[in-house]
């Protein structure tokens, strides 16, 4: 074995931390992948719900969906390539003759807060 300087820490038999804490990263990180989707597809269905509820959006609640965008972001509400994009627009945002009807911004206003709670419940019952 080399002589280890007097100002370097010489440390052995990390590998059963290191397996230890990859394990943990591991579990983590499938816990937030599966929480993130469920968390994903019960918004889709409050706002799908919303929708039907509302007399003005109900026609467009079963195309309200989720998507990637180009970002890597998730997009919610009526995508654009729906041919009733431009109704859920102009439904969401209002136009000269309509107040806006903001039921997808509003959906994911009230929801964040709501799936960071449920995200932390989530890794307490875990262990985390």
């Amino acid at each position: 074995m080399d002589r280890v300087p007097a100002n370097h820490a010489y440390v052995t038999g990390g590998d059963d931390i290191c397996f230890r804490l990859m394990q943990g990263v591991m579990q983590a990180a499938a816990l937030v992948q599966t929480s993130a989707a469920e968390q994903s597809d019960e918004l889709l269905e409050r706002m799908r719900s919303s929708a039907r509820a509302d007399n003005k959006w109900s026609e467009l609640a079963p195309d309200i969906e989720s998507w990637e965008t180009p970002e890597g972001n998730v997009g919610y509400g009526v995508h654009p390539s729906n041919p009733r994009y431009d109704q859920a627009i102009r439904l969401e945002y209002g136009d000269t003759t309509q107040a806006p009807i903001p039921l997808v911004r509003m959906g994911l206003l009230s929801n964040v807060a709501d799936m960071g709670w449920s995200m932390t419940q989530r890794f307490r019952e875990a262990g985390f």
